[in-house]
């Protein structure tokens, strides 16, 4: 026999009051339906928008709720959004109301229902755009499935990938790929204009790096690097580094138990010693570097 409790004798309403009390207790703010029904309508308005994920336009929403109900307080964030947009997905009783008013609202369908259905109605439509070379980004605007299924432009185009591959063969894949990247190539060179290097002036610098010495090479070499906001590697450090990779100091044990360089520990030992301990080399650019002195190797040989 089920125990009957204080709380079983309460109404909904009086329950939802209890919890808001609680809340409110705790110092959280509670969701009023007014706020909630404008939250559902914003969610709505800015699905269709080209946000890159859902906390983007969870930002935005926040800004409006803080504005319209909060005075300007921060209250809403994006995080208590996405957490209270999960708690309305699975609350069973305490938003009965708004999910019958919602019923057709994006918001509370399934994604991997909404997966399936672009599966089972667009996957031809998706396949011919995709052949008219118009761009997942496209295809998504035309088709209106951020709207109509409530997700973000990302999960569409994600969506998107699958279909493609299973409906078209590699062969034929492969073409629509060079044709996508060369109407792309168009499409930039409307916008930014045609590349300012000519056939004339890369001839000319081929010829000039071939009567240039090695160390006039070297030092070309790190001046782009810098350029670009990078740190060119020394003959010292790189000397080092392969050196530390050979002792059994910096080198730890993996799964097999063979054994590898600790890049982590050389890339802290290289940062002290020749960058004053900022972190210029990771383990990401150890690895890089690695591989790039093993094609240099073989290309030698």
């Amino acid at each position: 026999m089920r125990k009957i409790t204080a709380s079983n004798k309460l109404s909904l309403k009086d329950k939802i009051r209890i919890s808001q009390l609680g809340l409110k207790a705790q110092g959280a703010f509670p969701w009023a339906k007014d706020e909630t029904d404008t939250f559902l309508a914003l969610y709505l308005e800015l699905a269709n928008k080209k946000a890159r994920s859902s906390k983007t336009y969870f930002e935005r929403i926040a800004i409006k709720l803080n504005r319209s109900f909060h005075k300007g307080k921060k209250v809403r964030t994006a995080r208590s959004l996405s957490v209270h947009k999960y708690n309305l997905k699975n609350s069973r009783s305490s938003m009965k109301d708004l999910k019958t008013k919602y019923k057709n609202h994006p918001f509370f369908i399934d994604p991997l229902y909404a997966k399936n259905t672009i599966y089972e109605k667009y996957s031809d439509q998706i396949v011919q755009m995709y052949k008219n070379l118009k761009t997942k980004e496209e295809i998504v605007n035309v088709l209106n499935l951020t709207q109509k299924y409530g997700i973000s432009l990302l999960t569409a185009k994600s969506y998107i990938s699958p279909i493609l591959n299973k409906k078209i063969s590699k062969r034929q894949m492969k073409t629509l790929l060079k044709k996508h990247l060369s109407q792309a190539t168009k499409k930039r060179n409307v916008m930014y204009g045609l590349p300012k290097i000519t056939d004339a002036v890369r001839k000319a610098s081929a010829e000039r790096m071939k009567s240039m010495t090695s160390k006039e090479r070297t030092a070309l070499s790190h001046l782009a690097i810098r350029a670009k906001g990078h740190m060119p590697w020394d003959e010292k450090e790189t000397n080092l580094f392969l050196k530390m990779c050979t002792q059994k100091k910096y080198q730890h044990r993996i799964q097999n138990g063979t054994t590898r360089a600790d890049h982590k520990l050389i890339a802290e030992v290289l940062n002290n010693r020749f960058h004053e301990g900022k972190e210029i080399r990771t383990p990401r650019s150890l690895t890089v570097k690695k591989d790039n002195l093993k094609k240099r190797v073989k290309k030698l040989t």
